[in-house]
């Protein structure tokens, strides 16, 4: 493990212990009384020691110290992301599905607003329901249209000559 080389290191793993929920770079170098100037060298020091963890990206990035980080092996966190991705996934069926039986004709923009998934992630759904046989599709590229598969017209009636 590398030295702490920032000669603030100490104070700031001391004040990040003092703060369950870690603190954000602002938050940090003012409660050090440090310039702007001073980050990059004190985060690296702070990676460097392994007393305190970045957590988060960009605006959210928080340093935490690490007797407040929780003990979740990575395999774990990602079982748990994963978990949480698929239960948006269900509820956003569930609510295309409702969708379907209140609208005979739904469309991708239609359906968007309906689960609030972006416009890949509809179509996903969307072909999963024409695959199962709930929904037949109709047109392609913008005038896509789903239709109920008990909405099917009538097959014309020959005369059966052929």
């Amino acid at each position: 493990m590398a030295a702490c080389t920032h000669p603030q290191t100490d104070r700031a793993i001391a004040l990040l212990a003092q703060y369950p929920r870690g603190l954000s770079r602002g938050d940090l170098l003012a409660g050090l009384r440090l310039h702007d100037a001073a980050w990059p060298d004190l985060r690296r020091s702070l990676e460097a020691c392994g007393e305190a963890s970045a957590v988060g990206r960009g605006p959210g990035l928080r340093f935490v110290h690490a007797q407040h980080l929780p003990d979740v092996p990575p395999a774990v966190r990602e079982q748990r992301a994963w978990q949480a991705r698929q239960r948006v996934l269900e509820d956003a069926r569930t609510a295309l599905r409702a969708l379907v039986q209140a609208e005979s004709v739904v469309n991708s923009q239609l359906a968007q607003s309906a689960t609030g998934l972006d416009a890949d992630n509809v179509r996903r759904l969307l072909v999963e329901l024409v695959d199962e046989g709930s929904l037949r599709r109709e047109g392609c590229k913008r005038a896509t249209r789903y239709l109920r598969a008990s909405n099917r017209p009538p097959l014309p009636q020959g005369d059966g000559r052929r």
